[in-house]
């Protein structure tokens, strides 16, 4: 397959299709987890909202790095699953 070939639609919607399940939880928890931090815990609405946006910027580093050392890091049971296994735990 060339650089520029298209993947196409079909392949795309299968490549996604297993985040569905995950995105019917997480959807919902986004949108109200504010409004209950805000409402329930007493917290002010801007601070929820720099702590949500402070969470996901540390995605933008660690989401690389985990890849880079999942790349490189071959053991006997393959160069994902330990990563998949710590990672199940704090998911």
């Amino acid at each position: 397959m060339s650089s520029n070939a298209s993947i196409g639609h079909g392949r795309t919607i299968l490549y996604g299709l297993p985040n569905l399940s995950l995105s019917v939880v997480h959807i919902p928890m986004a949108l109200y987890l504010a409004s209950f931090y805000s409402v329930s815990v007493g917290l002010q609405f801007g601070l929820v909202g720099l702590i949500i946006a402070l969470s996901r910027l540390t995605d933008v580093v660690t989401d690389p790095l985990i890849g880079i050392a999942s790349d490189r890091w071959q053991t006997k049971i393959g160069r994902r699953k330990p990563w998949i296994l710590i990672g199940l735990p704090l998911m």
